[in-house]
């Protein structure tokens, strides 16, 4: 059976970080946290640390890009490669990610048997019009993306990764026009293009394990929403407590200009008509300025 390390990538630890990596470890996996240090040292109680700052990422030789913790997942990943080489893959896993399964096991035991370099969630080819796209094109003429919240790497791999950071970091000049790749496009766009196996995970062939609506950016979900209902035997992101969860929607609603499909039902339900009421609000003015700035750009 191949040897697993889950690295959980943050720059906190809050009380479900710690229940999501007992949730792992329990299953029989290995955790350790990678914290992002460059504003102040991340307590994260019993659990194994390897630490991110400014200084470890120049010992690295990699690009210090003014939010490298942000942009840059793989980053994470070199940090406790270079810690604990000794695993046969590298998970990576946020703090807002959710397994919505009675038993963490249902969800990792089927992958013990898949010989993958690179799984991820939605994996697959990016058109010109993605974000990322203008990252790596000058690189490969075709270019693969995939959501970076939970990512499963094989060491072969992972070492390519680093050399190829490394080398684009010594050569990168920073313009108006150039920007550094982020940790989606440089992975699979790389790792694609050099005869490494990449797939979606439910693209293996051994379940479904998300779909659009389960795992996503952007709209978040709402954990105690998840934790009360029915089991799905799905992956969730971005699952968020009851704080986080109202900021980050209205977030959303005030660059999308509405919150999407069952949340009025979620809100009712978990934070009463008044601040429904107030969301609504958000809305309709969120949507007036999208409006003005649409016909503003006529």
């Amino acid at each position: 059976m191949p040897r697993d390390l889950f690295v959980l990538r943050t720059n906190f630890f809050s009380s479900y970080c710690g229940e999501l990596l007992a949730q792992i470890s329990h299953a029989g996996k290995d955790v350790v946290v990678c914290a992002d240090e460059s504003k102040g040292v991340v307590d994260t109680a019993d659990f194994a640390k390897v630490r991110m700052g400014l200084k470890s990422i120049d010992r690295l030789g990699l690009y210090r890009h003014e939010k490298s913790a942000w942009l840059c997942g793989d980053y994470f990943l070199y940090h406790v490669l270079s810690s604990v080489p000794d695993y046969d893959y590298y998970w990576l896993v946020e703090p807002d990610v959710y397994f919505d399964f009675d038993d963490i096991s249902e969800f990792l035991r089927p992958l013990d048997e898949v010989a993958k370099d690179y799984v991820v969630m939605h994996y697959g080819e990016r058109r010109s019009n993605w974000a990322w796209y203008d990252t790596v094109s000058p690189y490969f003429e075709t270019v693969y993306g995939g959501p970076y919240p939970l990512v499963r790497l094989s060491k072969a791999a992972l070492h390519f990764m680093l050399a190829q950071r490394q080398k684009l970091s010594s050569e990168y000049q920073k313009t108006e026009s150039g920007r550094w790749p982020n940790d989606e496009a440089f992975t699979a766009t790389f790792l694609a293009n050099n005869k490494f196996k990449c797939s979606s995970f439910n693209d293996l062939g051994v379940g479904l394990f998300a779909t659009k609506s389960s795992f996503r950016t952007g709209l978040p979900w709402l954990r105690e929403y998840l934790v009360d209902k029915p089991r799905s035997n799905l992956v969730y992101h971005s699952a968020l407590g009851r704080d986080d969860y109202i900021d980050k929607l209205k977030r959303h609603i005030r660059m999308r200009g509405r919150s999407g499909d069952g949340v009025d039902k979620i809100v009712s339900e978990y934070y009463g008509k008044s601040v429904l009421d107030e969301l609504k609000v958000l809305e309709k003015k969120s949507l007036e300025v999208i409006r003005n700035r649409s016909e503003f750009g006529k």
